[in-house]
């Protein structure tokens, strides 16, 4: 039990540390921010890990194999010593953590609480690097709240380590193209991309295609940087060509068996497997339901029978933690595309002329430093950075729809795209008064009442 405490502390301890290395010592509202959050959850945590310790799915087998002993160095970097799974990535993670904190399941869950207390971490650098520290705050405090999250810590599902890479590789390329901060930001790119492999290999080509795809639309590049960007991408993406063929290295590094390659043979084998499972978007119907799914996710909180199954509490806890979302989320996103899309900014001189009125400037622009309104790092983004900045995100966002509609997934296939859509659900809430927001909630609100109403008293 002392160990299980020690490592629980540790882990959080790493967590508020990261924050505060992010804040870089202008400030402790980070570090506060994430301490309180995780205060908050752990003792979430320790009640639904006595209620619903499990669910329904693959997560008691992770646990099962991982509860063994490693001897030998070579034993803790074998991702094949795990022949039931075709990724090794995550058994191995689970098995490090028995090693540490014996056989606990509470330990193991705090892992993943962990890497969800440094999505926030991320994506306040993220927030910072394109439009400045206040919506970096925004972002964490937005990542902290997203409640469709955080199945994925309650219970034993990679997805939240799969999320926090795909986070990490987003950073490297604001940073790439906003900033030009090369060295630091290809060590997030390459090493978050090959971290995938032993994860879920498939998502590596989906990487590739963000970076390829953004070097080309980025534009307006100094000749230099440009020859730069492409010469990096050339490299990254050869080597990934590389290993991605090569059987015998995917096995190495945790991706074994049919389907988890990186070859066209293997991914047509892995979505299949995807479509064959899933129910699909065949039809007008399908047309039309598909990014209804894909914005809300979870919809089993929507459904009075799904809520009320006894026999499916997993179903009915992603359902409950989707509904923030759909009901306060979903329409700041919408809403939010549509500012980054017209390049609007928070600071008012950097956004264009005649912003509309549910714009609402949050910082003075050019504020000295005496001022009570200026913050350090606010408004060191300049517009053209900010909005080639978010060039990646959307590309990201946009290939990860086409990715679910491929595999017939809407829930745990789409959720790296899900903190994309949080962050600009956030920037949506930055750049609106406090009487538009609650306009455009209770419009949302009343909108999908009058729906479920017709659904369930007339077509039901």
């Amino acid at each position: 039990m002392l160990a299980q405490l020690l490592f629980l502390l540790a882990l959080l301890a790493c967590a508020v540390g990261a924050a505060a290395r992010a804040e870089r010592g202008r400030g402790v509202r980070l570090p506060a921010m994430v301490a309180y959050a995780a205060m908050g959850l752990v003792c979430v945590l320790v009640v639904l890990n006595d209620f619903a310790p499990f669910t329904r799915g693959d997560d008691s087998t992770y646990y099962l194999v991982s509860v063994r002993t490693l001897e030998g160095l070579r034993a803790w970097v074998d991702f094949r010593q795990f022949p039931g799974f075709e990724q090794g990535g995550y058994p191995l993670l689970l098995t490090w953590v028995n090693q540490l904190a014996g056989d606990s399941v509470l330990a193991r869950k705090a892992v993943n609480l962990f890497f969800y207390l440094l999505l926030a971490v991320v994506w306040f650098q993220v927030g910072e690097a394109l439009e400045g520290r206040r919506t970096g705050y925004a972002f964490a405090a937005a990542m902290l709240v997203a409640t469709p999250l955080w199945p994925y810590w309650f219970w034993l599902l990679k997805d939240m380590l799969i999320v926090l890479l795909q986070s990490a590789f987003l950073l490297g390329m604001v940073r790439l193209v906003a900033h030009g901060r090369r060295r630091g930001a290809w060590v997030l790119i390459g090493g978050a991309t090959l971290l995938l492999i032993p994860l879920r290999s498939p998502l590596v080509l989906l990487n590739a295609a963000v970076l390829a795809g953004t070097v080309v639309l980025a534009g307006n590049r100094s000749r230099l940087r440009k020859a730069g960007m492409i010469a990096g991408a050339a490299v990254l993406l050869s080597g990934l060509l590389y290993v991605g063929t090569r059987a015998s290295l995917l096995s190495a590094l945790g991706a074994q068996g049919a389907g988890r390659g990186l070859d066209p043979e293997s991914l047509r084998t892995a979505f299949q497997l995807y479509r064959d499972q899933g129910d699909g978007f065949s039809g007008p119907l399908g047309v039309v339901a598909f990014p209804v799914l894909y914005l809300f996710g979870e919809t089993a909180g929507l459904r009075l029978d799904a809520l009320a199954s006894r026999s499916d509490v997993d179903m009915a806890i992603r359902g409950l933690t989707a509904l923030p979302w759909i009901f306060l989320g979903s329409p700041l996103f919408l809403y939010g595309l549509v500012l980054v899309a017209r390049g609007r900014h928070p600071d008012p001189e950097t956004g264009p002329a005649g912003a509309p009125a549910l714009y609402e400037p949050a910082l003075r622009p050019n504020a000295g430093a005496g001022d009570a309104n200026s913050e350090p790092g606010d408004g060191a983004t300049s517009p053209p950075a900010a909005r080639v900045g978010w060039i990646p995100l959307l590309l990201f966002l946009g290939l990860y729809a086409v990715l679910a509609w491929i595999v017939h997934d809407t829930t745990r296939w789409r959720m790296p795209a899900f903190p994309v859509m949080v962050a600009v659900a956030a920037y949506a809430w930055r750049c609106l008064r406090a009487g538009s927001r609650a306009l455009l909630l209770t419009a949302w609100a009343g909108a999908l009442a009058s729906v479920f109403v017709v659904y369930y008293v007339v077509v039901k």
